[in-house]
């Protein structure tokens, strides 16, 4: 994990933010055939769900999500970077 020096304003608005996420509801149902013959399902929430349901409290706090493809020697990675209006920032890499 990298980070901006300070990340105060940041930690601040994402703790506001976080206090007014809605719970996602799952809209998507998944069923899976097992190698033996047999399935269950299960439901879930999709990226686009979760993506409107965080949106505005994100936005209102001043915050912003970032996700870039980069190759790295050891592969394709993620990066995901949250912003903060005060210029700080927070960012993490998932090497794939």
């Amino acid at each position: 994990m990298d980070q901006s020096l300070s990340i105060g304003a940041l930690a601040g608005a994402l703790t506001k933010a976080q206090r007014v996420f809605p719970n996602v509801r799952k809209t998507k149902t998944a069923t899976i055939l097992t190698k033996a013959g047999s399935k269950y399902s299960y439901t879930y929430a999709d990226l686009a769900d979760v993506w409107d349901a965080i949106r505005t409290p994100l936005t209102d706090n001043g915050l912003s999500v970032v996700q870039a493809p980069e190759m790295m020697e050891s592969g394709l990675a993620i990066v995901t970077t949250i912003f903060h209006e005060s210029g700080e920032w927070l960012s993490s890499i998932l090497v794939m």
